[in-house]
């Protein structure tokens, strides 16, 4: 086969080589477009864009710590360690709580210990939580 081809080789003019040469550098170049270059920029596009939308999150949440530390103050009076004497009141609590801001559904898991609980989300839109 190597033969073949090479008297056919042998047999092209110097123009039809440099055609035939031509042709060859413009495939590898659109074979490294196609498989490496391109896939890796639409990669680094997509990476960017999740970059933002978790810079955008993040100075979001930052922006909501006053408020969650003035709420905790409020709760500490409210919910202190000592009005929970067991871990079923803890467990009643925590749901009474999630279904007043309307995060039952959205729990994945519940586990109770002794003295915790253990929340587990799939998913829960940031303002909700």
């Amino acid at each position: 086969m190597w033969m073949q081809i090479n008297q056919a080789w042998l047999n092209l003019d110097a123009r039809e080589k440099r055609l035939v040469k031509g042709l060859a550098v413009f495939l590898v170049l659109a074979v490294m477009y196609a498989f490496v270059w391109s896939p890796i920029q639409s990669n680094k596009q997509q990476a960017q864009l999740q970059l933002a939308n978790a810079k955008q999150e993040w100075q979001w949440l930052q922006q909501q710590i006053p408020a969650v530390e003035d709420m905790q103050s409020g709760n500490r009076n409210t919910y202190n360690a000592n009005s929970v004497n067991s871990a079923n009141a803890l467990m009643a609590l925590l749901q009474r709580s999630l279904r007043e801001q309307n995060l039952f559904k959205d729990i994945k898991t519940l586990q109770g210990t002794d003295k915790s609980v253990k929340v587990a989300f799939d998913q829960v839109n940031a303002t909700r939580m």
